[in-house]
């Protein structure tokens, strides 16, 4: 009986320990379009979208004349201490540029996704900087061209401080209460 209890308590420290390296952030992608809806409509070289509110995927569409060469993907409203890794096979470079706090304890983070190192290409340019990913970008959105942006998951592979906490308290409280016994018994 004490046995399978011990082993019950250690299943339950199991699943703990794995919900705490399951610890996420997102990734946003910039790719060609499967879209569906009405698209945001790109009119300038920056595309300003609240993260509190805005539903993933999300398309946009060249609404600016000309082909887009260069875009700012800006985020507000972005929850502190979110992290992100940037991928698009559009744009033959994909970075964040900035972050900036703002006092209510969100951020507002920025993307710049840009044609690199030719300024017009005629064919797909390798992917440079897009965080590894290679492969061929056109390097440009064409005019009334869409594009959709994702949000996926990336797994942390490093848990928080206070995960960490959390979980070395429940070893000290089970070893604690586990040497209790053993004295009581004795």
């Amino acid at each position: 009986m004490n046995l399978a209890r011990v082993f019950c308590f250690l299943i339950i420290l199991g699943s703990s320990a794995v919900a705490t390296f399951g610890q996420t952030d997102p990734v946003i992608y910039t790719k060609d379009p499967d879209c569906t809806g009405t698209p945001l409509a790109l009119t300038s070289n920056t595309l300003s979208v609240d993260y509190a509110t805005q539903a993933f995927p999300f398309c946009f569409q060249n609404d600016t004349g000309s082909n887009v060469y260069q875009l700012d993907l800006v985020f507000s409203e972005v929850p502190a201490a979110t992290n992100f890794e940037c991928f698009t096979d559009i744009w033959t470079d994909c970075s964040q540029s900035s972050v900036t706090n703002i006092v209510d304890g969100t951020l507002t983070v920025t993307f710049d996704m840009f044609d690199q190192p030719i300024a017009m290409p005629s064919a797909p340019q390798p992917c440079f900087s897009n965080d590894g990913t290679g492969g061929d970008c056109p390097g440009f959105l064409g005019i009334s061209a869409e594009a959709q942006t994702t949000q996926t998951p990336i797994i942390n592979e490093t848990p928080e401080p206070n995960s960490i906490i959390l979980f070395g308290s429940g070893l000290v409280l089970f070893f604690a209460g586990a040497k209790l016994r053993l004295r009581a018994r004795t």
